[in-house]
């Protein structure tokens, strides 16, 4: 089944919308931080990394989406998927049918809040938690509030798997039209950056030293963690046409797939990334010819690069190479999905995103170009890689409606 997105919002490191980050993404402009661990994360006296990729909203911007009274329960996950369901709904200019179904991907949902709270809690600076912020740190409440407040009854989840969790929701999302559902909400969301998780992935390895993500680059030394939120609205191609919706671009193939490895490390072979792609092209009836842009994971890791490079090298002969994480940083759970919508975006426009931070690409053997800056070219077809712990892959292919 052919996909037709029809309404597109996103909350993220370069913004609050999705033309603030379009406008961003190609001013190159990297993700704002104040170059330090707030005091009350609970990694704050464990890690040596002092960035993080903050996402860009207020909470004055937020209220337009939530009522004051639920705001002040809300963590930020709810807050910004809010902000980006309202603004993909909008754009769509759907009246969403009452059996709508919305998944959301997300690792660790409401994790700022219920770690506020467990911290309060333990020096008994509080002794009383109000439901509603129980509520807000769960994985499943951000879904459940999406439902709540568009009125809908269809079926409403989130589902977690690790770095592609996004497109696991599209996935989803996707099996719900082709069971005859008009259109579906899909999104992903996570704000770990509060969390001990910092600590766990700094202990691994994965996060810089020296607080630069630079994918690509022989001086890459890992990641840096950002946070934020993604949505969209999607409809089978031919319901779309037939409403004369305005489609923004279409997902012409979606696969999910396993290295069925190490818990953390990618499978030297790209066993799971290799078995995405194909499926993904098969689906989409296109050659690797004809895709001449890749949008990867490109995690800026020491490890997971060279990987990511040989698993595309199997398949494409050529093409234009880059990865959004310079600017945004890992945003974890949504990484794949804000990526695949920044990509998708600027591919409509006829224009290439760079590599920030890319001065020296380690390869260097030709066989693919690397984005230095955005560049103005008119393509057809994007393909979007993520992978994830626990050997966790995908693939998505993108063209233009």
């Amino acid at each position: 089944m052919k996909i037709a997105v029809t309404g597109v919002g996103i909350v993220s490191p370069i913004g609050s919308n999705l033309s603030e980050n379009m406008q961003n993404l190609f001013d190159m402009t990297v993700g704002s931080s104040d170059n330090r661990i707030p005091p009350d994360n609970l990694s704050s006296e464990l890690i040596k990394s002092t960035k993080i990729f903050y996402s860009q909203y207020t909470d004055e911007q937020a209220s337009q989406h939530i009522n004051l009274k639920e705001l002040r329960y809300s963590d930020p996950v709810i807050k910004t998927s809010m902000m980006a369901v309202d603004e993909a709904v909008q754009m769509s200019g759907i009246d969403l049918p009452k059996e709508t179904p919305v998944v959301v991907g997300s690792i660790q949902g409401g994790v700022t809040t219920y770690n506020a709270w467990v911290d309060k809690l333990s020096r008994k600076a509080s002794r009383k938690v109000h439901p509603k912020v129980l509520l807000s740190s769960s994985h499943e409440y951000i879904g459940n509030l999406i439902s709540e407040r568009y009125q809908i009854h269809g079926p409403s989840c989130v589902v977690s798997a690790t770095c592609i969790s996004g497109v696991q929701s599209l996935e989803f999302g996707r099996n719900y039209l082709m069971q005859g559902h008009d259109c579906a909400i899909i999104g992903a969301s996570d704000h770990m950056t509060a969390s001990l998780t910092m600590y766990y992935f700094e202990q691994l390895g994965a996060l810089s030293p020296t607080s630069e993500v630079k994918p690509w680059d022989v001086s890459r030394n890992g990641t840096v963690m950002g946070e934020g939120s993604v949505y969209l609205v999607i409809e089978p191609l031919d319901s779309a046409l037939k409403r004369k919706a305005k489609i923004r671009w279409v997902i012409d193939g979606i696969a999910t797939s396993s290295d069925a490895g190490h818990p953390t490390a990618p499978s030297p072979e790209g066993i799971g990334g290799k078995i995405a792609i194909k499926e993904a092209m098969r689906q989409s009836n296109v050659a690797p010819k004809d895709y001449s842009v890749l949008n990867a994971h490109g995690t800026g890791t020491v490890l997971g690069d060279p990987i990511e490079y040989n698993v595309l090298r199997h398949f494409y002969d050529s093409g234009k190479i880059y990865s959004n994480k310079g600017q945004i940083g890992h945003l974890m759970g949504a990484s794949c999905l804000a990526e695949l919508v920044l990509g998708a975006e600027a591919m409509i426009e006829d224009w290439i995103p760079g590599n920030a931070g890319l001065q020296e690409p380690f390869p260097n053997d030709g066989h693919f170009e690397f984005m230095f800056s955005p560049q103005k070219y008119s393509y057809n077809h994007m393909m979007k890689t993520s992978f994830g712990f626990g050997g966790r892959c995908s693939a998505v292919s993108v063209r233009k409606s």
